[in-house]
């Protein structure tokens, strides 16, 4: 009786983890089948939790326009619609080409969030309507999400956008996006960049000086990222014209920490605007490159050779005092 009821105990033991292997393996949510990539498996799921966004999404991979076409109306979502509005533009995924109607969906998705869908209007457009492919490029470009999919839009959207524009419409351009506060996702510092190098390439020294000395950038990131572009540049041209028009102290203090360095350090090692010395410029190398100016390092080693050993030790030692040390702290840096 003993061994009968053990052996019962053992099977209702074995019976009890099937039923638990069972509940966790159907446990799995449609997302997580969906997630990866096996739509057909996740449809079933989907369907019994009313996901319409993904039931539409496989729907179209099986090439059924009408119950994707239902089930991406259902979700209603910027993302849907555009996805709707994206296959009935091209006819793809089952559907037949229906372009006004696409359009309607695609400006709709547009207006409620999903901005990257301006890409594809602006593609549709550029041909035919050249002021409306500028317009949905710009709206593509201009945007804050920080999804993958929305910032590889955007990047598209800005080659475009460059053939389409006149070189004074680049200009204002240029000067909107500098002139912006945000600044945080990655698209958006590539944008600030790309911006303040459009308008090195344009205006002269001059007006480049004009603009970074004024109040019309309000933004500190922005601002530094002019002033980075501006001393790379053309070094001379611009220590000659803030020397001749008494502008290089202005210029000096509105530079940031990372780039202060640098263009004193360059001074001193050209002997621009100030006596060449070149144990003063390795000096200043240093306190740029522990900022974060990626061109000082290269700057020591040009200059390196020039230099004793003692004179290296000196500079290092100093480095340690900021740009401008104190008397006291050069004398004891010399012994």
């Amino acid at each position: 009786m003993l061994v009968l009821s053990i052996t019962r105990i053992r099977l209702a033991l074995g019976t009890l983890m099937l039923v638990a292997a069972s509940t966790i393996a159907s446990a799995e949510s449609c997302r997580d089948i969906f997630d990866r990539g096996e739509y057909e498996n996740a449809l079933p799921s989907c369907l019994a939790e009313a996901k319409h966004f993904e039931t539409g999404y496989i729907y179209g991979t099986l090439n059924d326009c009408a119950n994707m076409t239902k089930h991406y109306n259902l979700d209603n979502s910027s993302a849907a619609i555009g996805n709707l509005g994206l296959n009935l533009l091209y006819g793809s995924k089952g559907c037949t080409k229906d372009e006004a109607q696409a359009r309607l969906y695609l400006e709709k998705a547009i207006s409620d969030g999903s901005v990257g869908f301006g890409d594809v209007l602006g593609d549709y457009y550029k041909k035919t309507n050249p002021a409306d492919a500028k317009k949905f490029y710009r709206l593509s470009v201009n945007n804050t999400s920080s999804s993958e999919w929305a910032q590889d839009r955007a990047s598209e959207s800005y080659l475009q956008l460059m053939l389409l524009l006149s070189p004074q419409q680049k200009k204002s351009f240029y000067l909107e996006n500098i002139k912006l506060n945000s600044s945080e996702t990655a698209w958006e510092k590539e944008l600030v960049q790309k911006s303040v190098s459009g308008l090195v390439k344009m205006l002269n020294t001059d007006e480049l000086v004009e603009l970074f000395l004024g109040s019309y950038i309000s933004n500190e990131k922005n601002r530094c990222e002019l002033g980075r572009q501006i001393i790379s540049d053309n070094f001379s041209i611009l220590v000659s014209m803030l020397v001749k028009e008494g502008k290089k102290n202005a210029f000096v203090s509105r530079l940031c920490k990372s780039e202060k360095g640098y263009f004193i350090g360059r001074t001193f090692e050209d002997g621009l605007g100030n006596k060449e010395d070149f144990s003063e410029a390795y000096r200043l190398y240093l306190i740029a490159g522990a900022n974060g100016n990626s061109l000082a390092k290269a700057a020591r080693e040009r200059i390196r050779d020039r230099l004793t050993s003692e004179q290296i030790q000196e500079a290092i030692c100093l480095a340690d005092f900021g740009v401008e040390p104190s008397f006291f702290n050069r004398m004891r840096c010399k012994f």
